[in-house]
């Protein structure tokens, strides 16, 4: 039962390495405002153009929301489902898993 349980983490590990890899960005004002996210949902790059400094705070702080909400709703979830699938798919093929559940 711990071997099973140390397997189990191991494949859990190599997935949140692999989430990291996977990249998604969103825009938001035409392109004003790009943010960059991995797949462990971590904002690695933010590109604000100078245009929206001439804009008052409240616009500025929702362009940036839509961005970056933009990469983790539209664009991550749509490429790490695909990699989650995968990865349950493959811990339920194993018969000492599928016979606990």
């Amino acid at each position: 039962m711990l071997k099973q349980a140390q397997e189990m983490q191991e494949k859990v590990n190599h997935f949140k390495e692999k989430l990291k890899d996977v990249q998604a960005e969103g825009v938001s004002g035409g392109g004003l405002v790009v943010a960059v996210m991995n797949g462990s949902h971590e904002l690695v790059n933010l590109k604000i153009d100078d245009k929206v400094f001439d804009e008052d705070k409240e616009i500025r702080n929702d362009l940036i929301i839509a961005a970056v909400n933009n990469a983790i709703k539209e664009k991550i979830f749509k490429k790490i489902f695909p990699i989650l699938s995968r990865s349950v798919q493959s811990m339920m093929c194993k018969p000492h898993i599928r016979s606990q559940i």
